[in-house]
């Protein structure tokens, strides 16, 4: 489905086997696989090694797949390298500074998806925007990569940066609506970014084991 339909996104630890198991039968509209926060830094290659075996168990579900890659670069490259597979949907990129990020990554996948076989364009971005000045830069990011599918919002340090509460304060009633873990917004949908982050009707809830809006069900209930 286009990234425009992601009502709700499912994050799945990379070395969590018993979560990926059943990860498609959750009811999400997409599941992405984490390399980043959830995977400790000793950790890491052990995690990469273990994406295509997971990309290939998930595929013909009927969530689409994303994964979620490390900064800085020299940890990005090496995730996009063991990601890039038939059918994988997008990557998600943190602390996405501008659109320049975009391009790094867009040039990586160009070449990837050549050298394996895969449809050219076909593998999008998630930009991850974990500070102001990332979300200002981005306003117009669509017109550098036709690969850019959706905008995410890393709401701890967002507003950390923002010197403001993550949890129920004015990040909570500005860009996460009813203290949900993110904010999802697609270039497909017609409110502008960065805009698009406080209307209720342009986000999609991103929803964590451990951070679930009060009285809302859990995709993975």
């Amino acid at each position: 489905m286009p990234a425009s339909s992601w009502r709700s996104i499912l994050f799945v630890p990379a070395l969590a086997p018993q979560l990926i198991e059943g990860a498609q039968s959750r009811g999400a509209d997409a599941v992405q696989l984490d390399l980043e926060d959830a995977i400790p830094a000793d950790r890491k290659a052990r995690a990469r090694e273990a994406i295509p075996a997971a990309l290939a168990h998930l595929s013909g579900g009927p969530a689409d797949l994303l994964v979620r890659i490390n900064r800085p670069w020299r940890d990005a490259v090496p995730d996009l390298e063991c990601c890039v597979w038939p059918g994988l949907a997008a990557v998600t990129l943190p602390k996405t500074d501008g659109p320049s990020d975009l391009s790094v990554v867009a040039e990586v996948l160009d070449a990837l998806e050549a050298e394996r076989g895969i449809t050219a364009g076909s593998v999008g971005i998630v930009a991850q925007i974990e500070d102001a000045a990332g979300l200002l830069a981005m306003e117009r990011a669509e017109r550098f990569t036709p690969r850019l599918v959706g905008i995410t919002l890393g709401p701890e340090d967002f507003a950390l940066d923002l010197r403001v509460g993550a949890d129920g304060g004015e990040l909570g009633r500005t860009a996460a609506p009813n203290r949900c873990a993110g904010a999802f917004w697609s270039p497909v949908r017609p409110a502008p970014c960065p805009w698009a982050l406080r209307s209720p009707s342009a986000t999609t809830r991103i929803w964590t084991r451990s951070r679930v809006p009060s009285g809302r069900r859990r995709p993975w209930d």
